[in-house]
């Protein structure tokens, strides 16, 4: 089988990155993507009362054992060559690490820990407690990045007296707002008396500060799956067919735009993909044809490309020939100027043709006939990863490709899949694995830059990265 080269969503400072998302890729819920220049501001947000800080369900112990796991960072490395501020939060066997500068420091070792996030400004982490992994009852605990001032931020008892219901209430979705230290989330109900999916989404939105104190933006129904403006000053919600827009300055919420939901078969439920333009001023989505896995009620209705703009305008900007095989067949740049279109038509075996086009004016600039793996874009906008028989790095200016002889190797030589999470332009986190190794490494398109992370296959129960940069 031909090894894959995928992405993960990150916390970058810098930039909005919504890299594609590979097929075979699991990841830990919790990781978002957030964006934007600026300083961490907490002014338009509501104003909060003093409250004493939750008592966990698991108490605080000051003697923490010492992690088993084997951590082995670079002995030579290169300063001039790290992106400058870069911190890593992980966790591995139960153990939260943070990474800086070379030097590896283990801030906490707690049961059943993993999904760390680091605030925009690298200050605070936030982490997960799972108390069951098959339910995924969970507690939600804040330290800073010296190692000080751990606490918990939202127990469970919070959550069992957040919303009047005999059903056990889960997060659904934890992040920060970017550049604050508050956090959003939303909640799903779970039901193990139900046929099916136990999991019913709440569709709501909170906001959460670092002392315990919840806020309710949006009661059921006028949240959703959130995707906060690169400021932070919006918030866009997404259900299974409506998008709507909270203004967090002013506390007042509009309808962007109403649709049938996808119809899939399935006990699930599909959510558009939302996409922030860079300045902050419209979103871009694509919303499917509801009828694409039901060809007798298909009737031939396009995927529309959306533009929705806080000011509460709407319109489709391109329409594009659905798939039976995809939810979506398109998949937009960083920059929203350009997007890839999947066509399966003329494809046997799974296969699909991979159509770049200029998003609004739909003109073509390449096609690549019946490919098995989805593009990757690099955050730059401009460039992208394609997979041939090597990995090679195209361009949305003209049709050369370059092949990339560092990244071929290592697919090459890695046991299962390699990941790459990008930090910025140039510098991403390569993941990859071996019989006996899990190796995490600072790299660029040219090589690794520095080894972070070697540690034995099979020792990390959970395996989280989040990613800083000042």
């Amino acid at each position: 089988m031909n090894l894959e080269l995928l992405t993960r969503k990150v916390v970058i400072k810098i930039n909005q990155q919504a890299i594609h998302l590979l097929i075979g890729l699991i990841i830990v819920c919790g990781l978002a993507a957030c964006s934007g220049e600026g300083e961490s501001s907490d002014s338009y947000l509501p104003t909060h009362t003093d409250q004493p800080v939750p008592t966990p369900s698991i108490p605080i112990t000051n003697n923490l054992p010492t992690s088993a796991s084997t951590i082995t960072t670079s002995s030579t490395p290169d300063f001039d060559l790290y992106p400058e501020g870069l911190q890593i939060a992980y966790t591995i066997d139960n153990t939260l690490y943070l990474w800086y500068n070379g030097q590896t420091q283990e801030l906490v070792n707690q049961p059943k820990i993993f999904a760390p996030q680091l605030s925009s400004d690298g200050e605070w982490i936030i982490y997960h407690q799972d108390f069951d992994l098959l339910v995924h009852d969970e507690e939600f605990w804040a330290i800073k990045t010296d190692g000080t001032e751990r606490h918990p931020i939202l127990i469970l008892d919070d959550l069992a007296n957040l919303i009047e219901t005999e059903l056990r209430v889960l997060i659904s979705e934890f992040s920060w707002l970017p550049h604050t230290h508050t956090i959003l989330f939303n909640t799903q109900l779970y039901n193990n008396m139900v046929d099916g999916n136990p999991y019913e989404a709440n569709n709501d939105l909170y906001l959460l500060d670092l002392d315990g104190q919840i806020t309710q933006i949006a009661p059921a129904g006028l949240g959703g799956i959130f995707t906060p403006s690169p400021d932070g000053r919006y918030v866009a919600v997404s259900t299974h067919s409506e998008i709507g827009l909270w203004d967090l300055e002013t506390g007042i919420r509009q309808t962007l735009l109403e649709f049938s939901p996808l119809r899939r078969g399935c006990d699930c439920t599909y959510y558009p993909q939302l996409r922030w333009d860079r300045a902050g001023g419209h979103i871009i989505t694509s919303i499917p044809s509801p009828f694409i896995h039901y060809p007798d009620y298909f009737g031939g209705k396009p995927e529309e490309i959306w533009r929705l703009s806080v000011n509460g305008s709407a319109e489709v900007i391109a329409q594009v020939a659905p798939s039976q095989m995809l939810n979506s067949v398109v998949d937009l740049g960083p920059n929203l100027t350009h997007n890839f279109y999947y066509d399966d038509s003329g494809c046997e075996g799974g296969y699909f043709s991979i159509h770049l086009r200029e998003l609004e004016s739909s003109t073509e600039l390449r096609q690549i006939p019946c490919a098995s793996y989805f593009p990757v874009w690099l955050p730059d906008g401009e460039h992208f990863l394609i997979k041939g028989e090597d990995w090679e790095l195209g361009n949305i200016n003209n049709s050369t490709t370059e092949v990339l002889e560092f990244l071929s190797s290592v697919n090459r030589e890695s046991f299962g899949s390699s990941y790459l999470t990008w930090i910025d332009d140039t510098h991403f986190l390569l993941e990859s694995y071996s019989d006996d190794y899990q190796t995490i490494s600072l790299a660029t398109l040219d090589g690794i830059v520095s080894q972070i992370i070697h540690t034995p296959q099979g020792t990390p129960a959970q395996f989280s990265i989040s990613v800083s940069k000042d």
